[in-house]
């Protein structure tokens, strides 16, 4: 059987921190995306969600800002291991405040609200899940 490794993924198994460096990458890319659209369909998204424009148009700043330093992080000859944890620890801050908004009912979120937050928090701690493994394996 041919196994088929793609360059990046073969790049990031065969240099130490190579994991948490394409963790933390997919992190920013995947926070940009989530921002920029948060930002540029917030009015469309507002009625869907039933989240004030407001409030999606400051996640979605802060998904950009924490994009742009996760992009900057990732560019680093070596990710420090404290930054590494530090991530995890946001990521898991995030998921953990997205599944409590909606146990508490601390916005009045359409059932595609509730969805999409769910979707979110499980995306943010799956991302956190594959860094917290990258972070451990960098150990030895």
């Amino acid at each position: 059987m041919t196994t088929i490794v793609s360059p990046s993924l073969a790049t990031a198994r065969g240099q130490r921190g190579g994991l948490l460096r394409l963790a933390v990458r997919m992190d920013a890319v995947v926070s940009g995306a989530f921002g920029v659209a948060l930002l540029a369909g917030g009015g469309a998204l507002a009625q869907l969600l039933g989240a004030p424009s407001t409030f999606l148009g400051s996640v979605g700043g802060v998904c950009l800002v924490y994009s742009a330093a996760l992009l900057l992080l990732q560019t680093r000859a070596s990710i420090p291991r404290r930054a590494g944890w530090t991530v995890v620890v946001a990521n898991t801050v995030w998921a953990t405040a997205s599944v409590l908004l909606i146990l508490f009912g601390w916005l009045p979120l359409t059932p595609v609200g509730v969805a999409l937050v769910l979707v979110q928090a499980v995306g943010v701690a799956a991302l956190a899940d594959l860094q917290f493994v990258a972070l451990l394996r960098s150990r030895s």
